[in-house]
């Protein structure tokens, strides 16, 4: 009876273990962790997840709490209208397809993950009509290229607290479609990091916190076929490759400019996206009068030069004007620019003028990172966090600047340790006796002799030191606007010498003037001159100058030409005439010389 009694225990333990490890097993499968495999077989492990298979199509029989990783090429899966739901952890993923192909995902919501789709080196996939809400990413493409297909889904409140947060992802990614999706209420809309040959058509993106955003490096990166069918907030996105002598039209929503030169943008209102306007290896455009504000970098050049940025509004910006990667040689001039976490910087660029603008609090006023050679005049620097701000940037000239109430006028990151991998900027600090240096609201100097200078200089740290402080401000209520600049020669006409005559007018007083021939770097000149040894063929001319009171101006573009030798029709012609010459010669000394002979036979 004993044994009896036991074996029935052990028994009854035994089935209740086994209860126990059911339930607890079912608990697994249905816990908001669980991970779905369909495996390269195509079998479906767990095999009572909610997923039923048709030959290569699997479909959602129920809303799944967890992840779903694809093992097998040429399926589909099919939510049905279901749900597929995590929790948000990272990095989990809704459905993640790696070195897959031939997989079509479609009709499912996919909510609260860290990505909701990723595809990394994959291609050839479709993802269509799916609602992709409350992720930390929606759709992230990684190193995948070769016809991936993103079209009809609905990509929404992808935000859930981080930075890179995105509606539609794509990073050294090419050759993908993406149509006819709606992506609203995210951290970016969409993202193209390094991703070329892409396709979008039909996107609307409204009501992200950044709308578009592209970066890259060589002008290979920014080429993708983004025409204006995209929208951002119902207005067109105008993604210009390699275009000449046009102007952006005054409904765009998002500018991009690659690989063009001559372009106008002018009188736009460009807001909420990752760059309100982007300059890609463009040249010689010119930006001007545009309101741009509440995007991630308002007006951004990258590998960029030549250009004119001039009185526009840029506020709310992350970075208000960013002249990064080679961005040389540019005008920035007259712009009101305020409120911004960096109101200009500037990160390995050179050469860039940057005058007369109206610069007031910001986080830091003018930011330069590994930049020199760069000329800072005339500008009202106030109320910022950091008036310049300095990393590892020397031989750049600042002078007839009012820096007024700013917490540190200068700020270098070398000073006391604070980025001690940056040398110490060393910089010039006025422009000689007697046209001075820059007025400081805390200079505590006199002027005893009254000539507008204060007698002791104004030193800034032991490597850095404004010589000639002015008392008061260069800058004047009065002058505002920037001089104008006629070019009376070259006109656009051809010249057939290759020295040519470059005379102007200028409607004030200058303290700068220069010229750029062909777009490249600005000359500096003191007055009229000679255009000496003119290559044959077309070129281009602008003036640049700064009045006395900091104000840049710039003159119309100049087409013409030169021709240093003979054109071939001339040569062809010339040719012509000698051969001509020559027959009539030698007809005539033939005649000669048979009328001597006919006179000795007679």
């Amino acid at each position: 009876m004993k044994i009896k009694a036991v074996s029935g225990i052990m028994l009854t333990l035994a089935l209740l273990t086994s209860m126990l490890t059911l339930a607890f097993n079912i608990q697994l499968i249905k816990a908001s962790d669980q991970i779905i495999y369909i495996r390269q077989s195509g079998k479906v492990e767990p095999s009572n997840a909610s997923i039923k298979r048709s030959g290569k199509v699997y479909t959602l029989t129920d809303n799944i709490n967890g992840s779903i990783v694809v093992e097998k090429n040429d399926i589909m899966i099919d939510g049905a209208g279901y749900t597929l739901q995590g929790t948000g952890a990272v990095p989990s993923k809704g459905i993640s397809i790696s070195e897959r192909s031939n997989v079509v995902i479609k009709n499912l919501e996919i909510k609260t993950f860290y990505y909701g789709i990723y595809l990394s080196e994959s291609s050839t996939n479709t993802i269509q009509g799916n609602n992709i809400t409350n992720n930390f990413c929606g759709i992230h493409l990684e190193y995948s290229s070769n016809y991936n297909s993103i079209y009809g889904n609905n990509i929404k409140s992808n935000i859930m607290n981080a930075y890179m947060q995105c509606g539609i992802y794509l990073y050294m990614s090419s050759e993908n479609s993406i149509s006819d999706n709606n992506l609203t209420d995210n951290y970016y809309g969409i993202r193209l990091e390094v991703s070329s040959d892409n396709t979008f058509r039909n996107n609307s993106i409204a009501n992200n916190k950044y709308n578009f955003l592209v970066s890259g490096g060589p002008v290979s990166d920014f080429v993708n076929d983004v025409d204006a069918s995209n929208t951002v907030d119902g207005k067109p996105i105008y993604y210009w490759i390699s275009k000449q002598d046009m102007s952006v039209p005054l409904d765009a929503g998002y500018v991009a400019l690659i690989n063009c030169t001559r372009i106008t943008v002018q009188n736009l209102n460009l807001s909420n996206n990752g760059q309100g306007l982007l300059l890609a290896h463009t040249t010689n455009s010119t930006i001007t009068k545009n309101t741009v504000a509440n995007n991630q970098y308002g007006i951004n050049l990258v590998f960029s030069s030549n250009n004119v940025i001039s009185e526009n509004n840029v506020a709310n910006n992350t970075r208000g004007v960013s002249l990064g990667s080679q961005g040389n040689q540019n005008t920035v001039s007259g712009n009101n620019i305020t409120n911004n976490e960096s109101g200009i910087s500037l990160s390995s660029s050179s050469d860039n003028f940057i005058s007369g603008n109206n610069i007031t609090n910001n986080e830091s006023g003018i930011s330069l990172s590994s930049s020199s050679d760069n000329f800072i005049s005339g500008n009202n620097i106030t109320n910022n966090e950091y008036g310049i701000e300095f990393r590892g940037s020397s031989d750049n000239k600042f002078y007839h600047n009012t820096f007024i109430s700013n917490t540190k006028q200068v700020f270098d990151w070398s000073w006391d340790g604070h980025a001690p991998d940056y040398p110490p900027s060393i910089n010039i600090w006025d422009d000689g006796y007697p046209s001075g240096g820059n007025c400081w609201s805390d200079y505590t100097g006199v002027d005893n002799n009254g000539d507008g200078i204060g007698d002791t200089p104004y030193v800034i740290d032991s490597d850095n030191t404004d010589r000639y402080p002015l008392i008061t401000s260069f800058i004047t209520s009065e002058d505002t606007t920037s001089p104008t600049i006629s070019i009376l020669s070259p006109e656009n006409k051809s010249y057939p010498i290759n020295n040519v005559l470059l005379t102007f007018t200028v409607s004030e007083s200058t303290s700068w003037i220069g010229y750029s021939l062909d777009g490249q770097m600005n000359v500096t000149i003191t007055g009229n001159t000679t255009l000496s040894e003119l290559s044959d063929g077309s070129h281009s001319l602008i003036v640049y100058t700064n009045d006395t009171a900091g104000n840049m101006g710039y003159s119309e573009s100049v087409y013409f030409s030169a021709r240093t030798g003979i054109e071939p029709q001339q040569a062809q012609s010339i040719l012509m005439w000698i051969v001509a010459a020559i027959a009539i010669i030698t007809s005539i000394v033939a005649l000669v010389v048979y009328f001597a002979k006919f006179k000795k036979i007679i």
